[in-house]
């Protein structure tokens, strides 16, 4: 699955303070405040487009004295919508400066196409089937999957393991919580690169502005307790490795205590051992020899 900066420039009711000319219908209103000319109704289905009031005033005396013959649009007045004229296919008209694009087979095997006038994105990818589609429509044109159902359902699968991560963390199962919140701050190269972009352009658009910081306070807490719960088991492996050469120097020095009781002599002992077996290898060796050959 393919997602890039348009399937996301539409973020849900909850910022809509525009509505349809044509229906009344609530439309996002942060995409239309960013510069973008048109977009199209969810209800209806026709496009709106953005009233431009702008023009320059009558004389430059009334622009220099401030008179009111000057239309200019203040920056707080409210945006002004109008039905647009609805092209027909193959036509696709750009969202941001409405210059009229014509739909070609892709060139490309990705399927993007820009428009010609001002290279802003005329197609999306399909969030359930990977198809490219007019960067207004809400519905695949391949799949007929109603995108916005699907990008909820994108959202809440990454809610999902982004909550599950916190409450791993909250149980003091840190490693378990490194792994399912490293894919939205520190992914791991190994990852598909499409899953990495899509958690991260989630976390930024939905999950960042209610999360208040919390899941990255965690992950940075995990990866420090990880880093000390390293240090401690470092630090009983040479702890276990210095143990060990302990109890090897202490066997050497005891043989060497009871060679010097026993024979007069430290290294006697160390000189006999090996003979003796060597001697019972070369006894066992033969005795194998000759129950084989017989």
């Amino acid at each position: 699955m393919k997602l890039d900066a348009s399937a996301w420039s539409n973020p849900g009711e909850r910022s809509t303070r525009l509505y349809c000319p044509g229906c009344g219908a609530g439309l996002p209103f942060e995409a239309m405040a960013a510069g973008q000319r048109l977009a199209r109704c969810r209800q209806c289905g026709k496009l709106v487009r953005k009233i431009d009031r702008r023009a320059w005033p009558a004389t430059i005396y009334d622009k220099l004295t401030g008179d009111q013959n000057y239309s200019g649009q203040p920056d707080d007045e409210e945006i002004r919508l109008e039905i647009a004229p609805n092209y027909p296919y193959p036509a696709l008209p750009c969202a941001y400066c409405e210059h009229i694009n014509h739909d070609h087979p892709p060139v490309r095997s990705n399927g993007q196409q820009f428009c010609a006038n001002c290279g802003a994105d005329l197609k999306k990818f399909c969030l359930n089937c990977d198809a490219p589609i007019f960067v207004l429509d809400y519905y695949c044109t391949h799949c007929r999957s109603d995108q916005e159902k699907v990008k909820y359902a994108v959202e809440a699968m990454y809610w999902q393991h982004y909550n599950e991560g916190k409450r791993l963390a909250g149980l003091g199962r840190w490693e378990d919580a490194e792994r399912e919140l490293s894919v939205f701050f520190n992914p791991s190269p190994d990852l598909d690169r499409e899953h990495i972009r899509r958690a991260r352009q989630i976390y930024i658009s939905s999950i960042a502005p209610y999360d208040a910081g919390q899941g990255l306070q965690l992950y940075n807490e995990s990866i420090e307790r990880l880093r000390l719960a390293e240090e401690a088991r470092e630090r009983q492996l040479q702890r276990r490795q210095m143990q060990r050469w302990a109890w090897r120097g202490g066997a050497v020095v005891g043989l060497a205590v009871i060679s010097w009781l026993v024979f007069g002599s430290w290294w006697t002992i160390f000189v006999i051992v090996p003979g003796l077996l060597l001697l019972i290898a070369v006894l066992v060796f033969l005795l194998l020899s000759h129950l084989g050959l017989s």
